[in-house]
């Protein structure tokens, strides 16, 4: 099975973006309130420009067209239970950033294992 890069840095670039602004904002000291406005600035364009330029031209990109067959199933729940029992191993499971990163991974992974719907 191929993992597909494409497909879930595509559907999964906003997360990112929005954890990378919320690991900023906790440096800086900066109120963690204002990740509302930082999750709407960057959420509303995202979507906008996917939906009205990417989606056309590229519509096996939309996140509609992947589906979960059983072998990215099987692997998404060895991920995690791989990615649980690290967490464990590295004493993280009291810090809730850490279970964010790594909900942050399995989805990922979900969207990366899953294989385009088969042209009807």
């Amino acid at each position: 099975m191929k993992f597909n890069w494409k497909y879930a840095t595509l559907n999964n670039a906003p997360i990112i973006v929005v954890f990378i602004a919320y690991f900023l904002l906790l440096q800086f000291g900066i109120d963690p309130l204002w990740l509302i406005l930082v999750t709407v600035v960057v959420w509303v364009p995202w979507y906008m420009y996917i939906n009205w330029k990417v989606y056309k031209y590229s519509p096996y990109k939309d996140s509609h067209e992947g589906h979960r067959n059983r072998a990215s199933f099987l692997i998404g729940i060895i991920i995690v239970v791989a990615y649980v029992l690290i967490a464990f191993a590295l004493k993280i499971q009291n810090n809730p950033l850490a279970w964010i990163v790594l909900i942050m991974l399995i989805n990922f992974d979900r969207d990366g294992f899953s294989p385009y719907k088969e042209a009807k």
